[in-house]
């Protein structure tokens, strides 16, 4: 914890670590989640960990049943483009400080095949009040 609180010292300063730990991630999962999953047994890969970790929370949340999800520090919405697939009838928001992370998360779900209708995808910067 000190050591992650010795780099954050602004927004700029955030989106680099979440840019060079993202990448990290990505080589070495394979994948576009940044968590660490859930593994149990059964599981034989980071990347299967994480999807797995992802299923047990869109189960917990009854995500089945939703209309609606916003996804806040999204990264690269990889879960929230997961739930989608899932239920079709969901709508995703995902909102993050990092426009690479979300420009990326937008092509992606459009390799999906979501409709447009179906997705928002929302930078913000620094607190307002």
């Amino acid at each position: 914890m000190l050591f992650m609180s010795a780099f954050r010292r602004n927004e700029r300063d955030v989106i680099y670590l979440y840019n060079t730990f993202s990448k990290l991630m990505q080589t070495t999962t394979g994948g576009d989640m940044l968590n660490f999953g859930y593994w149990d047994k059964e599981t034989k890969s980071p990347l299967e960990a994480q999807y797995t970790l992802s299923n047990i929370i869109g189960d917990f949340a009854s995500l089945n049943t939703a209309k609606t999800i916003i996804d806040v520090g999204s990264g690269y919405s990889s879960p929230a483009l997961q739930w989608k697939v899932q239920n079709n009838l969901l709508q995703i928001i995902c909102i993050n400080i990092n426009f690479q992370q979300l420009r990326y998360a937008i092509k992606n779900s459009s390799r999906k095949s979501i409709k447009d209708k179906d997705k928002s995808f929302i930078q913000v910067t620094k607190k307002i009040f």
